[in-house]
């Protein structure tokens, strides 16, 4: 256990192995994010910071990887290419 300045925390669920390989999307409860989840695994003044950003993923597509080297978000040689080059 851990004293944050929003209290107590475990920190046990910071050696887990599947920490990281939870989806964006299970932290969410009806579109709105599951506190109670995110503070089995996160500090409380992290927390906090996360449910002051709006969830918005009301009827979203599932989780995907996004490319950042195009304005499409997707994955071309070309982008690759042009970022190498730069």
């Amino acid at each position: 256990m851990r004293t944050t300045s929003g209290g107590t925390h475990s920190t046990s669920n910071f050696n887990d192995p599947n920490r990281g390989k939870s989806c964006l999307f299970s932290f969410l409860s009806d579109g709105q994010w599951n506190v109670n989840k995110l503070r089995e695994v996160l500090p409380n003044d992290i927390v906090e910071e996360i449910i002051g950003i709006p969830a918005g993923l009301i009827d979203s597509d599932d989780d995907r990887y996004i490319w950042q080297g195009s304005t499409n978000g997707t994955f071309s040689v070309k982008t690759a290419y042009n970022l190498v080059k730069y």
